[in-house]
């Protein structure tokens, strides 16, 4: 039987993330025996157009529907959550090749996600998009993206409030995104990683998001990763970050050969 090679993966990136930032992670995939696939859709486009996602995932969902498998989906953040909605939502219209495409899948990845989903009201909505776009402030304007820029940070929250009165498309699909998601996704094992001091997507929406999940029957291992920033939980704890995610693809790996056996 020829060797089938390394199983393929698929990160989806957070907003604003940069390639490099995103190149640990590919490197860590790598390490475990995964062939990454990045995808880092523009989060500042996306808000004057929400089809930037389904443009972003494109090639992907070209490829998987090709025959070309991904076996683990890695998500990051609420960027990474709009582009597997949208990634699930061009799979499920293409009839028998999306859902083949799909049951490849065995197992995904969700990294300080999701958030928007259950944020109440406008002012919600905008202070916690306002605080995911404030890093790329401050990169422009030559500072750390970590650092605090409170005023940017209030100036951008106003912005937001008014933008969702004038285009409401992009609070609708980023809302819209988790029922989306509950209905089409793969019913396979989720690992769940977050943050309990997460200030732009918190634990208790995390939580509540793995409750809903689980109510549904969906197999989902949840791990808190105590004061880690938002998407910083790998470079915060790196040996622990490898081994949930290693033990994690024995889970499924051992998975995966019992079925074999069950199917022989």
């Amino acid at each position: 039987m020829p060797d089938p090679g390394p199983r393929r993966s698929l990160l989806l990136g957070w907003g604003n993330a940069t390639a490099g930032q995103l190149r640990a992670y590919e490197r860590l995939h790598q390490a475990l025996g995964l062939a990454p696939r990045a995808v880092l859709p523009s989060t500042a486009k996306g808000i004057l157009a929400p089809a930037v996602y389904a443009r972003a995932v494109f090639p992907v969902a070209e490829a998987m529907l090709a025959g070309e498998p991904i076996e683990l989906v890695h998500i990051f953040s609420d960027n990474g959550f709009l582009a597997w909605s949208a990634l699930l939502e061009r799979l499920a219209r293409e009839g028998d090749a999306g859902r083949r495409a799909k049951a490849a899948i065995r197992g995904v990845v969700m990294d300080s996600s999701p958030g928007l989903w259950a944020t109440r009201g406008k002012r919600e909505f905008a202070s916690r998009f306002a605080g995911a776009m404030t890093p790329l402030v401050a990169r422009a304007l030559g500072k750390e993206p970590t650092a605090p820029l409170p005023a940017v940070t209030a100036a951008l929250t106003a912005a937001f409030v008014a933008y969702q009165v004038v285009h409401p498309a992009f609070v609708r699909s980023a809302r819209g995104a988790a029922d989306l998601i509950a209905r089409e996704q793969p019913l396979v094992p989720h690992l769940v990683l977050y943050a309990r001091e997460d200030r732009l997507v918190p634990a208790r929406d995390v939580e509540a998001w793995i409750a809903r999940q689980r109510a549904r029957g969906l197999p989902v291992t949840a791990r808190c990763f105590g004061r880690a920033r938002h998407v910083a939980l790998y470079p915060d704890d790196p040996r622990r970050y490898r081994g949930e995610l290693a033990e994690f693809l024995r889970r499924i790996a051992c998975e995966d050969s019992r079925a074999e056996l069950v199917d022989g």
